[in-house]
């Protein structure tokens, strides 16, 4: 049986915001670990908000970030 429009428009959705989710989540550990190495240890309230960001733009714009800043706080201040 072949799949209707409104299912296979489901389907890529889900894909898509999948591989956003992936990217989202490779873009936070690329963070984690060059800003461990710079800014110290993540606590619990640094991490939770670096989790609440979706954005790949914006994760990406943090990982370049990383070397100019002093602390997690100067990294997560919103622009």
């Amino acid at each position: 049986m072949r799949e209707s429009s409104t299912i296979q428009a489901f389907i890529e959705e889900g894909r898509r915001k999948g591989l956003e989710e992936g990217e989202a989540r490779a873009a936070r550990r690329i963070i984690l670990r060059l800003g461990r190495k710079r800014l110290g240890a993540v606590d619990e309230t640094v991490e939770a908000k670096l989790n609440e960001i979706v954005d790949h733009e914006r994760l990406e714009a943090l990982t370049e970030r990383v070397d100019q800043v002093s602390s997690w706080d100067e990294l997560l201040a919103q622009n």
